[in-house]
């Protein structure tokens, strides 16, 4: 019996479905099945920072010290105030201000309608840019941590994340997951890094209901986990030795492997990086942009790139033996930072600096 006409036209399209369902589902966001990725687009301020990264080099303090930079920071700061991210579902903040100085992420509803989520700029050192510059703001709306050279006051996080939570996307088995690498203390004063991501996101309605911390440095017995919330102890998972994305697909030290073996893409994955040893950290930022699976998980990053900036010596240790442990910035100064940061915010990962 000959098949029918219908069922050799199914046969003959079969393949042409399969790669049109396939390139739509690969285009569907991280933030949920039914919200795609369009494109990242950096403001007019952040290309010109990368344009004039390297004239600037060396400079980078006394250009935001200048006009028009200087009102630019105020702007952004201003955006960035925490209030901003205690607010009711719903709440929009009036980011009229800095529209050309904030960058944009560009998603598409399953309706067509189009939405964005601002980012902070890729500007600067890629830190507060009041340290280490010092830049005179005068009076703004809110009080700075001008001592404190951990802050993290210049990270914007778009309350349109509200939007995004596990309730307004239907979502109930959504999780939120940390993959921590370089895991400071819960309580460490001199590197709030935990405690800054936990009640941060929280405050957007994305409780962390799993943590993945590696830290190579030894914590004898419970030290890793005091101060913690027991609700985020009891959903901790720590690795008490180092990271090495070249350990194989089975091993625990490769957090790429680890990521993808326990968090769907339906999840709401966060990726922190801050190992303090460059060539481990560009080895598994550049094992991520070559992994297109777990491009598809990771919707949030954090990462301090440990490059060899003049504006940092006073802070990072640079003696001769730990030199090693930082890129050398000749010819490039932030903008090699920029390229890996610039590069993940085009996947789609909502990429941010970490101080």
């Amino acid at each position: 019996m000959k098949p029918s006409s219908n069922v050799r036209c199914f046969v003959f399209f079969l393949p042409l479905i399969l790669a049109i369902t396939f390139y739509f589902k690969k285009k569907f966001s991280k933030i949920g099945f039914d919200v795609a990725f369009v494109e990242y687009i950096p403001s007019e301020w952040e290309n010109e920072w990368w344009i004039r990264s390297e004239e600037w080099k060396g400079r980078e303090c006394d250009i935001l010290a200048s006009s028009p930079h200087v009102s630019f920071v105020k702007d952004w700061l201003d955006a960035s105030q925490p209030s901003t991210l205690i607010q009711p579902p719903g709440y929009q903040s009036d980011l009229s201000k800095v529209n050309d100085i904030f960058s944009t992420l560009r998603y598409r509803l399953p309706s067509g309608a189009i939405f964005d989520i601002k980012m902070e700029p890729l500007a600067g050192i890629l830190r507060d840019p009041r340290l280490p510059c010092a830049v005179d703001l005068g009076v703004i709306t809110w009080t700075p941590h001008n001592d404190n050279i951990q802050s993290k006051d210049f990270i914007f996080l778009d309350p349109t994340l509200l939007r995004l939570s596990s309730n307004s996307l239907g979502l109930k088995q959504r999780r939120v997951m940390l993959f921590d690498l370089g895991a400071s203390t819960y309580n460490d004063a001199d590197m709030p890094g935990l405690s800054w991501l936990y009640p941060k996101y929280s405050s957007l309605d994305l409780k962390f209901t799993d943590l993945y911390a590696w830290e190579v440095r030894q914590k004898e017995g419970i030290t890793y986990f005091e101060g913690m919330p027991i609700d985020l102890s009891a959903a901790t998972h720590f690795y008490n030795f180092g990271v090495d994305v070249d350990a194989g697909p089975d091993s625990p030290a490769n957090p790429l492997a680890v990521l993808k073996q326990v968090s769907r893409k339906e999840d709401y994955v966060i990726l922190k990086i801050d190992i303090e040893v460059v060539n481990i950290e560009e080895a598994v930022v550049e094992a991520l942009l070559r992994d297109p699976v777990a491009l598809e998980l990771v919707d949030d990053l954090y990462w301090e790139h440990h490059v060899n900036i003049k504006s940092m010596k006073k802070w990072w240790d640079l003696r001769p033996e730990k030199e090693k442990s930082f890129a050398d910035d000749e010819g490039q100064g932030v903008k090699r930072t920029m390229k890996y940061l610039r590069s993940l915010r085009s996947y789609g990962i909502r990429a941010h600096a970490w101080p």
